[in-house]
């Protein structure tokens, strides 16, 4: 039994409750103020835009969310190296160090979508004999066509909520322009009836 593919199945299983449960036509509300503890609770700050969402939210797939060393390997020449994935899926890349002379470890650069079982390799490139890594697997939501919209009031952008098509409160995203947010902007200032959008729509489950 694998653990690791159980907890990747269950993680895509959450990402599919969510989009059950925002339903048709739901909306990514930006706010400004502190990110509340729960969607349940009203946010205290205002509300600067509304975009739509599509009429099905999104799909959940599978993706690559770390790589495990399980053989370092010997003969290797230090460095950080290009890493090859291989296997259905697209979108995934990565590098690998050599560090000492073995296989140190693996990072993940982006997640990709769509993988079932994925392999690495490459590590022969740094004159590795005999290392191996392991994918481990993780859920997104990726979601469909997001509308942009029109402001309706002046400030900075602290928190999304993506709620029902009749407003209730289904997750909230930090919100920031960096890809270390869940929702990426170029600015998160908005002013006031100015065009807001989003440039990032998929979600990954940590």
């Amino acid at each position: 039994m694998s653990y690791a593919n159980i907890a990747s199945l269950t993680k895509m299983a959450r990402a599919n409750q969510i989009i059950s449960a925002i339903g048709s036509n739901g909306i990514m509300k930006f706010y400004t103020g502190i990110l509340p503890s729960s969607p349940d609770i009203a946010p205290s700050g205002t509300l600067l835009a509304s975009l739509p969402l599509s009429t099905v939210a999104g799909v959940a797939s599978l993706a690559i969310q770390k790589g495990v060393v399980t053989s370092p390997g010997t003969g290797g020449t230090n460095g950080i190296y290009m890493l090859t994935i291989t296997g259905t899926g697209i979108g995934a890349g990565g590098t690998f160090t050599v560090l000492g002379g073995v296989l140190s470890s693996i990072s993940i650069t982006a997640n990709g979508q769509g993988y079932t079982a994925p392999t690495f390799s490459g590590f022969a490139s740094a004159g590795l004999t005999g290392a191996a890594a392991i994918a481990v697997m993780t859920g997104v939501l990726i979601f469909n066509t997001i509308s942009s919209a029109t402001s309706v009031a002046t400030g900075t952008a602290s928190f999304v909520r993506v709620t029902t098509s009749g407003g209730t409160g289904i997750l909230d995203l930090d919100v920031g322009t960096t890809n270390s947010y869940s929702v990426i902007m170029s600015n998160t200032f908005v002013a006031m009836s100015s065009t807001v959008s989003i440039s990032a729509n998929i979600l990954i489950e940590s």
